[in-house]
């Protein structure tokens, strides 16, 4: 882990911030002795700062990671929520480097699941059902039964079309969520809560489009990133995914 700065992780004050503009430096009304002085562990907040925001704004990229999950109710993130859990009770770290990462991008620092904490038979009963549970936990993902719904407290956005932006004099309409669905700077939006996942066969790896790889743009959609899996894959389970789709610019 380099280039990242101590205090954006580790600042229990809630005063440390940047300058937009400022080229990753610290806002000069900051205290820095204060916020030096008052170090301390991770928490929902620090982490939050950076991964509530990915994609360019709250629960934009990431369905389940917004503000919402700062304070929590039970029925919104039961680890968070049931539990009192922070980030770093399960995302742990070794050497600064963190367990855990999206299906967008590869295994750096070491991969997490469900099960790294729950075990691959997680149905811990001595009943016939949580027998035939764990059998399918062989074959399905946790979070397929778990999670039948994305973005269940907070609506996350699901479609963005970059070709619409530039266009000063439409008007912005709040949907049905009072998201906005349109910004000048950046297209059109869709956005959806409590929304349905889509499943596929996924063992752990994911194809993505490289810089320099060459497109069929005869193809009416193409796929920036997709899941790797097959039924024959031992290692592979249905697993539950975000769609994000969008309209944006391509190097022909």
């Amino acid at each position: 882990m380099t280039k990242i700065d101590c205090l954006v992780c580790h600042d229990t004050t809630g005063t440390y911030k940047k300058v937009p503009t400022g080229a990753g430096m610290p806002d000069p009304k900051v205290d820095l002795v204060a916020v030096a002085k008052n170090v301390g562990p991770t928490s929902r907040k620090t982490c939050g700062d950076c991964h509530f925001n990915g994609g360019g704004g709250e629960a934009v990229k990431h369905a389940d990671l917004s503000r919402q999950l700062l304070h929590p109710e039970r029925s919104c993130d039961v680890h968070m929520g049931g539990y009192d859990f922070q980030c770093s009770e399960c995302h742990r770290t070794r050497n600064h480097k963190i367990a855990g990462r999206s299906s967008s991008v590869p295994v750096v620092e070491g991969s997490l699941s469900c099960s790294t904490c729950h075990s691959e038979t997680p149905h811990y009963g001595d009943g016939l059902l949580d027998h035939h549970l764990n059998k399918h936990s062989a074959n399905i993902a946790c979070t397929t039964c778990h999670a039948p719904v994305y973005a269940k407290c907070k609506p996350t956005k699901t479609f963005w079309d970059w070709s619409k932006a530039g266009d000063k004099t439409r008007k912005p309409k709040k949907d049905k969520y009072g998201m906005a669905d349109y910004h000048w700077k950046k297209g059109e939006f869709v956005w959806k809560e409590s929304a349905k996942p889509v499943y596929r066969w996924y063992g752990g790896f994911t194809k993505r489009v490289l810089l320099g790889d060459t497109l069929d743009l005869t193809q009416k959609e193409i796929s920036i990133t997709e899941p790797v899996g097959s039924i024959n894959d031992p290692n592979s389970k249905i697993s539950p995914f975000k769609i994000m789709a969008g309209v944006q610019a391509v190097d022909a």
